[in-house]
């Protein structure tokens, strides 16, 4: 096991969302729009992933990406930043571990461990296997307190497969940023939440429960959108 060390950063209270009204959606309905819209954003990446355009413009779509993420990390202390290994459909990961790392601030990758994650440091003796989903996680380096890793993370990085306008993110339906959130949302001081998606993924709304937990921030490759600003 090995410690790792962070400051955190103060956020404005989020705003209790997702809550239907008498006349609103049912639990039921919102569950179905999720997955009708997660059915379609998974199409849209697989058939941009299979593009030769793609696959040319992609290291400039990754560099500009990178860029508008580290803009918005270098208004913070250094720290851990808990980032993913992204799947060949997802933004790019490769460059902003480098920069992070070249900046100061330590990544962490998740290892899912049954319904939670658990977080490993992001370094050049890291081992590595593949999970059931086909996502690489790291099998060493892992952070001696785990039920403190999150709290003391500078920034957590979010996989999403759509952020809208008022930052509510749709992930890929098995909860476990969910439940990682969950841990640290309601902390006095708090990492800051940032989405990151491809552009045409920012949309007007995505549908969503009482549970879910938007962010504060989102990063394309054309744009920085804030939502919640720290305090």
């Amino acid at each position: 096991m090995s410690e790792i060390n962070g400051s955190q950063i103060r956020t404005s209270a989020i705003p209790a969302t997702g809550n239907p009204g008498p006349s609103g959606p049912s639990g039921l309905e919102i569950v179905r729009a999720k997955r009708e819209l997660r059915e379609r954003l998974r199409a849209q990446r697989r058939t941009r992933s299979g593009s030769d355009v793609f696959d040319s413009q992609n290291s400039q779509v990754e560099s500009r990406m990178v860029e508008h993420l580290m803009d918005v990390i270098a208004t913070l202390p250094a720290g851990p930043v808990a980032c993913y290994l992204s799947v060949p459909t997802e933004p790019p990961t490769d460059l902003l571990r480098e920069q992070l790392r070249a900046q100061g601030y330590q990544p962490l990758i998740p290892r899912i461990d049954g319904t939670q994650l658990q977080w490993a440091m992001d370094l050049p003796d890291t081992t590595w296997d593949v999970n059931q989903f086909g996502i690489a996680e790291p099998t060493n380096n892992f952070v001696s307190d785990q039920s403190e890793v999150l709290a003391q993370c500078v920034a957590i990085i979010i996989p999403a497969q759509a952020i809208d306008s008022n930052g509510m993110r749709l992930g890929q339906g098995k909860g476990f940023y969910d439940r990682a959130l969950e841990t640290v949302v309601h902390n006095q001081v708090r990492p800051l939440f940032i989405g990151y998606v491809f552009d045409n993924e920012h949309i007007d709304h995505v549908p969503h429960e009482a549970h879910d937990i938007p962010v504060d921030v989102s990063v394309t490759e054309c744009a920085v959108r804030w939502f919640s600003t720290p305090d």
